[in-house]
């Protein structure tokens, strides 16, 4: 099936964020920060972050594109002050897409 993509927002109170996330892409230089896992019932799956989400901005901040760094997005997250407001991109499935219509 042909994906789309759908925006997603949230905000995250106070720390644990309760997810994991990774710089990840075919190319070193532009890399994305997906989501690699969430906490059952934690504060990222409370909030609706998904795997495999894709975290545009942070607190009006981009994420890392390249890892500079084998802390770059480590140092990224902890420079960051709650409460943490998240915009990410979602694959969707266009019968998905359909469906919520």
């Amino acid at each position: 099936p042909k994906a789309l993509y759908e925006e997603y927002s949230c905000t995250i109170e106070s720390p644990p964020l309760a997810c994991t996330m990774a710089l990840r892409g075919q190319d070193s230089n532009n890399l994305a920060c997906r989501v690699e896992s969430v906490i059952d019932k934690g504060r990222a799956d409370v909030a609706g972050i998904r795997v495999n989400d894709i975290l545009v901005i942070a607190n009006d901040l981009a994420p890392p594109r390249k890892a500079e760094t084998d802390t770059a997005l480590v140092d990224f997250f902890k420079a960051l002050e709650y409460p943490i407001n998240l915009h990410f991109v979602r694959r969707v499935c266009v019968e998905q897409v359909k469906e919520n219509e």
